[in-house]
């Protein structure tokens, strides 16, 4: 069975904090990387990145803040995600 990207409890503590953060600082660019191990698939960092996307699409929605852009590559091993938060 193909292992499946969750939230850890951490990654929960960090969506929280960049919610209350948010909510402080209106205009903010946040820089996240993802680190996977280095016999992950690619479709499971696909999936991380997705789940944390929609993690971070709620919290923009919740603080009184709009995700602007949202890109998303790779480096070797390790995934990014770049958020730029903007006023509405």
């Amino acid at each position: 069975m193909p292992k499946q990207a969750t939230l850890t409890p951490a990654g929960q503590r960090l969506v929280d904090t960049l919610a209350q953060t948010l909510s402080r600082y209106p205009r903010l660019t946040v820089f996240i990387s993802l680190v996977g191990d280095k016999n992950d698939p690619p479709t499971l960092r696909q999936q991380r990145q997705q789940l944390l996307t929609e993690r971070f699409q709620q919290v923009a929605q919740i603080a009184p803040t709009r995700l602007g852009v949202l890109q998303s590559g790779s480096l070797a091993n390790q995934s990014a995600l770049q958020l730029v938060i903007t006023d509405p």
